[in-house]
């Protein structure tokens, strides 16, 4: 009985050793420096637009500082809704994360009935990245050179000027909600997947106006190709101060002031969200990358705790939903 005992021992032996081996090797894995493989940060707008540009140079810094490849990929459509679905369906590794706006988060959760995601337990907050001021932008086939007279000629036509959007419930439709809302005009909407082709049909008068983010449309204005009438935010756009605002232009109180932030999936261990939070707040502190990033592209940054952000979406949810509703927006 010893003998047969000491024999089945002996056979196992090489079975429990490799076993043993694997518990280690899982062990020295699991023990590696975050991030040891390539990070995707998924952009949940098409390439060209405000999104798009922040992401890439937010990945291009977490990069430099990790020694590690950050790619980012575009999943559009659906008014951020497949972005957000692949990245709530992702592993919550810290391998995956999400660039987006405000609207994944705010805006659809008031819009629709259901979503492929849940906009309060699917994700954690890591950081707004930047506010974003955005700009009125007018075709030239247009008659108007103010606000006012903006106004004056929605009011002699409802209905017929038309506005291009970055998606149903994005800031660009609610700002332009906000500005019918306290004008008392009616403007048609015509919803696009992002801000490039928005654009692209706005310089051919297919549309009339649009709300787009000052960066992206700056040098086409100081080049004369643009005409912008104000810019939406509470304040000026530091980098075209000549442009007032449209509280100042003649609708007091208007602020369509927006945001853009980063996110991880669900279960994402605290130690990675506290690492990556850390070394965004590096990268956005580099004067270069300031200088030769944030201020051409007119990004402002707003680096935040984790818990600072996720109160300051659950205060938007409830700001932006009184205006959905008082539109009667409903997402299909």
């Amino acid at each position: 009985m010893i003998w047969a005992t000491m024999t089945a021992c002996v056979r196992a032996a090489p079975r429990m050793a490799a076993i043993a081996s694997a518990v280690m090797f899982a062990g020295v894995a699991s023990a590696q420096p975050y991030p040891s493989k390539p990070v995707r940060i998924i952009c949940t707008f098409a390439a060209g637009g405000t999104t798009d540009v922040l992401a890439r140079g937010v990945a291009r810094q977490l990069s430099e500082i990790w020694g590690q490849q950050v790619v980012v990929e575009n999943r559009a459509g659906a008014n951020t809704q497949i972005g957000a679905e692949h990245v709530a369906k992702s592993a919550g590794d810290g391998y995956t994360l999400m660039v987006t706006s405000e609207g994944t988060f705010v805006m659809n959760p008031n819009l629709y009935d259901k979503l492929p995601y849940d906009a309060e337990t699917d994700f954690i907050p890591i950081t707004t990245l930047i506010e974003l001021k955005q700009v009125l932008i007018v075709s030239p086939k247009v008659p108007v050179n103010s606000i006012r007279e903006l106004v004056e000629l929605a009011r002699q036509q409802p209905g017929k000027l038309t506005y291009g959007t970055t998606g149903l419930g994005s800031s660009s439709h609610l700002n332009m909600e906000m500005l019918q809302n306290m004008a008392q005009v009616k403007l048609t909407a015509v919803h696009y997947r992002g801000a490039a082709q928005a654009l692209t049909d706005l310089h051919g008068g297919h549309i009339d106006m649009i709300f787009a983010a000052a960066g992206i449309v700056a040098e086409q204005y100081r080049a004369g190709t643009l005409k912008i009438l104000a810019t939406g935010s509470r304040t000026r756009v530091a980098g075209l101060p000549d442009l007032p605002t449209i509280a100042e232009a003649g609708l007091p109180g208007f602020d369509g002031t927006s945001w853009f932030g980063l996110f991880a999936p669900r279960g994402t261990p605290a130690e990675i969200v506290a690492k990556i939070h850390a070394d965004v707040r590096k990268g956005f502190d580099n004067a270069a990358f300031r200088k030769s990033f944030l201020e051409p592209n007119m990004l402002e940054p707003n680096i935040v705790a984790p818990d600072v952000f996720a109160r300051s979406i659950n205060d938007g949810r409830e700001r932006w939903g009184k205006i959905i509703r008082a539109a009667g927006l409903k997402g299909t």
